[in-house]
């Protein structure tokens, strides 16, 4: 029996969903989502509800001073065998350094985990079976208290929801180089100019980019002040082959020397409904 609640509803909206042939990325959305709230100083047992909209007030602070922290992650179903994750335990020290650097309520890792579980195992009928297709997860961590004191929020909400995605880009992209704000929860030096020169001269043959959504994805043009463009003497020539190689791994077609993949923990007995 699973340690969250399982709403009303869930099993129907299971029941009733088609995956559409067309998946796009985000545009389908799974059926079923998981929520659970922080007040006080702990966190309430998660439940898991059907996709819909969700109570915020206007001015919750997640709304007005952009209070909010995410991760995304996939579960794939591709060699045959049960659904599985690829190292879910990485977005969880990514989310929680996140929410360490808002100040926000740690969720803990026993949680972040049940809530991919549970939305993951209540989907494994609708995962994508074609390699290059997923479940894709989205969990995020959002301020929910209303006003404008300039202090973090006494309530959160820890969500996650899903969506079943086709590849993220197809095809080179093109990156425009962005020297004064960054994204990026861990930031070192990097020759810049260096890279730019080199790619200029042919000397630095490649340049690709990697991420969750994308996995592995060729840069075909870098395009930086002035304007100026820089391309590549080739490209997907090594992508290629680094992508295919860690893609296998994810959808257990090759083997997973590193130990990266996680069985999605699928509740045996079913849906227990509670509060």
């Amino acid at each position: 029996m699973p340690r969250y609640a399982v709403a009303l509803g869930v099993e129907a909206a299971l029941e009733n969903f088609v995956l559409p042939e067309r998946l796009g990325f985000g545009a389908v959305h799974a059926p079923v989502m998981f929520a659970a709230h922080w007040s006080q100083g702990e966190w309430t047992r998660g439940e898991l509800r059907p996709y819909g909209p969700i109570d915020i007030l206007p001015g919750a602070r997640a709304l007005q001073y952009a209070e909010l922290v995410f991760e995304g992650l996939k579960a794939y179903r591709v060699a045959g065998s049960g659904p599985n994750l690829f190292r879910p335990r990485e977005n969880w020290l990514r989310l929680h350094r996140s929410a360490q650097r808002l100040a926000m309520p740690p969720v803990p890792e026993a949680l972040f985990l049940e809530g991919i579980d549970a939305v993951a195992g209540a989907c494994e009928r609708i995962i994508p079976r074609e390699s290059g297709r997923a479940l894709y997860l989205r969990p995020f961590l959002f301020g929910t208290e209303a006003g404008y004191l300039l202090r973090n929020s006494s309530t959160f909400s820890f969500m996650v929801i899903a969506n079943p995605v086709e590849i993220y880009a197809s095809g080179p992209i093109r990156v425009a180089i962005e020297r004064d704000d960054v994204r990026a929860v861990v930031e070192r030096r990097m020759a810049l100019d260096e890279l730019l020169a080199q790619t200029d001269s042919g000397e630095c043959s490649e340049v690709f980019a990697c991420g969750t959504a994308a996995i592995v994805s060729p840069i075909g043009i870098l395009a930086d002040r002035e304007p100026r463009q820089y391309v590549p003497r080739r490209v997907d020539a090594v992508a290629a082959h680094l992508r295919e190689a860690l893609l296998a791994i994810q959808e257990r077609r090759a083997p997973d020397p590193f130990g990266w993949t996680r069985d999605v923990a699928i509740p045996a007995t079913g849906f227990h409904h509670g509060s």
